[in-house]
């Protein structure tokens, strides 16, 4: 993909981000409850601003057409620190060739300069399945997560 880049976002992406984090919430099988924009976008200026998040984004021709978000904690049970993905979307007409795998690539060397232990992957039930791509970047299948509505 010429003139594709992934960069660190910068708090004049917000906008598009946010934009990005809509569209996402829209084709996710279930809601996460009403999208709060003004919620998300404190959210998002938080994440560019601290230490241990970061929101990486996918430019096209000066485009911001996909995102990735990490946060890095440490393990409950043991001195190992994670990188967690947050969140990834990508529009689908950006969807294929090496968008994604420049998303994954840019968040693993994040995590690695960070001195991160472990990296994890979501992949959401019910959008795409992703297990075969994330296996081909050497991520396996750890757990499952589960959820219930509680209201």
């Amino acid at each position: 993909m010429q003139g594709t880049i992934v960069r660190k976002a910068e708090l004049d992406d917000v906008f598009d981000v946010l934009v990005l984090c809509n569209a996402f919430c829209k084709e996710s099988p279930r809601q996460y409850g009403k999208f709060n924009n003004k919620k998300t976008q404190a959210n998002l200026e938080g994440a560019i601003s601290s230490d241990n998040t970061e929101i990486f984004v996918l430019e096209k021709d000066g485009e911001i057409v996909g995102m990735l978000a990490g946060l890095i904690t440490a393990h409950l049970f043991s001195d190992v620190t994670m990188a967690t993905e947050l969140a990834m979307f990508i529009t689908k007409e950006h969807r294929g060739g090496m968008a994604f795998a420049r998303l994954i690539k840019a968040y693993e060397q994040w995590a690695k300069d960070m001195g991160v232990n472990l990296a994890y992957l979501c992949d959401m039930e019910g959008v795409q399945n992703l297990e075969k791509a994330y296996n081909r970047f050497g991520f396996y299948k750890l757990e499952t997560a589960y959820c219930k509505e509680i209201n």
